[in-house]
Parts: structure tokens; sequence; C-alpha cells
């Protein structure tokens, strides 16, 4: 493993290049993983509490989503299967009430997955203040 490129995407501190680039260099999964400690660390309570958040749509199988109390995270289910049944469609996610952002890629976060999920197969939603 490469810790010194590891470091080096750390400190860089950008949003993750979309799947499928030139190489696998591990910067999506780091970009995951620091955003989500760095949130559980900073607001712990967002992570207080367990409820589903359910999808509607023909895709609806594959997605798999849960409100940690604040914290919404989105991740693909079965994602072969999915691009076989030609993907997202018509399925959106049913986010509790509010406006939502996706600290993954550091923008609004839309009801409807083929747009949530465009960049990374994942996302993590936060409720915005205001």
């Amino acid at each position: 493993m490469d810790y010194g490129l590891r470091r080096e995407l750390l400190a860089a501190g950008t949003v993750a290049a979309p799947p499928g680039g030139p190489a696998d260099d591990g910067q999506a999964k780091l970009h995951v993983v620091r955003t989500a400690l760095r949130l559980r660390r900073e607001h712990p309570g967002r992570f207080d509490d367990y409820r589903p958040v359910g999808a509607t749509g023909s895709a609806a199988g594959h997605v798999l989503a849960f409100d940690r109390g604040g914290a919404v995270t989105v991740v693909t289910r079965l994602p072969l299967g999915l691009e076989r049944g030609g993907g997202w469609g018509d399925t959106r996610l049913e986010l509790p009430p509010g406006r939502w952002r996706d600290l993954l890629t550091d923008r609004p976060a839309a009801e409807r997955l083929a747009d949530l999920l465009d960049v990374l197969p994942v996302a993590l939603l936060v409720e915005e203040e205001g």
C-alpha cells in the first residue's frame, strides 16, 4: 500500500473523483471514510438513532438508506443488477422533511437517485441549517 499517496490525498482534501476514472488510487474510499469520521467527531448527536429511509420506483430494491439522527446514509445495493436493469430510472428517496446536503459531493441532495448518486455510489446527507 502506498502510504505516501494516501497522505497526499488526505492533505489535498478534494472531493473524490468519479469511479471509473483513469486509475483507482483509493481517493474515493479515503474521501468517504474521512468525511464520515469527521462528521461523527464534530456532531456525535447525529448518530444517536436509526430510522430506515424508504425509496420508491423501479430500482427501489437497489438502495439502502437510513437516518442516524440527522445524518442520512445512502448506499447502492447490488450495482451490477442495477446496471443490467437500466439504472435508477424513476427511483426516488423519501427523505425526511428539510433541505439536505450531500457532504461527499458538497452539493444539495436530490431525491432522484440518478441525480444523488451520479458521482459516487454512496451519499452522506445532513440537514442544512436555515
